[in-house]
Order: structure tokens, then C-alpha cells, then sequence
């Protein structure tokens, strides 16, 4: 019988020992940036642009940080681009499907919204539809989840917003679509 408990014992030991290296492995940041590195690979792939990510840190106690953070148009040229972006995450419910930020803090962040001359859409229109889902059977109930935040800070950041098929404005010297 003492054989036979520490033979358990010994059993549930090693599960416990293989579970917490587990977790420490989906945890690590290696894994964590190769996970989310082949995810953006096949978004460019399919949006034939490339979205990058420089690096991804997920901390132990609900934060995260994106550095170098790159989605380019279908033009090849910078839709979004943001040197940081630390977010702290307040809640997290996948029953309720809903995720609460806070403490968010944008740097260095460059955005250009543009529709090009002769082009009947803006920039970024085919990243949103790239994001929003199919149609779906109309008697099912939506799968929606809510983003959260109350706050956003932002430093070193530019937006600019440009609509080269309209006229320059007239009777004053600036032109918003510059």
C-alpha cells in the first residue's frame, strides 16, 4: 500500500511539474511572438499588404505591449503605424465576450487615411471588411464582442487625412485634404 501511494504521489508530481512548464511555455515570450508573428503572416497574405509587429510583451499581471507595430495599405504605403502601445487589461470574460482595457497609452503613432484620385474608397476600407465577419443565418444570435476602454493616452502621434477627389476649398488658404 505505501508503494502504491508514493507511486501516486510521484505520478502527480510529474503532472504538476508538466503543467507548470506548460503554462510557463504558452506563457513565454517566444512562443507568444511566433504564435502572433504566423497569425499576421496569413492576414498580409490575405489583405496582400504586410501588417507587422516588432515585439509582443504579455505580462504576468494583465498587461501588454506592442512595439513597432506596421499595417501597410494595398498601396503599399503606411496606414498605421505606432512606435508603442501598452494597454493594461481589466477584465476579460468569454462568456460575456467582452474585453475591458484601460490604461491605454499610444506613442509615436502615424495614421493616414487617404482616398486616392479616381478611387471610389478610402484606404482602409478593405482592412474593415477584412474584419467583419460573413453573413450569417439571420435566426442565429450574433456573436459580438465588446472592446472596452474608458481611457486612451496618446504622445508623439500624427493623423492625417486626405480625399484627393475633392476640390481644394475656396475663399480660405487651408486645404484639409492636403
Amino acid at each position: 500500500m505505501a508503494k502504491l501511494s508514493k507511486k501516486i504521489g510521484l505520478i502527480l508530481v510529474v503532472v504538476l511539474v508538466l503543467l507548470g512548464l506548460l503554462y510557463t511555455a504558452i506563457r513565454s515570450h517566444t512562443v507568444i511572438n511566433k504564435t502572433v508573428y504566423e497569425v499576421l503572416r496569413k492576414m498580409s497574405s490575405d489583405l496582400n499588404t504586410e501588417i507587422t509587429v516588432g515585439e509582443i510583451e504579455i505580462g504576468w499581471w494583465k498587461s501588454i505591449t506592442l512595439k513597432e507595430v506596421m499595417i501597410k495599405d494595398q498601396q503599399h504605403d503606411t496606414l498605421i503605424a505606432v512606435k508603442r502601445l501598452d494597454a493594461q487589461i481589466q477584465s476579460f470574460s468569454l462568456d460575456n465576450r467582452i474585453i475591458e482595457l484601460s490604461n491605454i497609452m499610444i506613442d509615436g503613432a502615424h495614421v493616414h487615411f487617404e482616398k486616392p484620385k479616381n478611387m471610389g474608397t478610402f484606404n482602409f476600407v478593405f482592412f474593415i471588411r477584412y474584419l467583419t465577419p460573413p453573413r450569417r443565418d439571420p435566426n442565429k444570435p450574433k456573436v459580438i464582442w465588446n472592446i472596452k476602454s474608458e481611457k486612451v493616452l496618446m504622445s508623439n502621434s500624427s493623423f492625417r487625412y486626405q480625399n484627393q477627389n475633392s476640390p481644394p476649398p475656396l475663399g480660405r488658404r487651408f486645404n484639409e485634404n492636403f
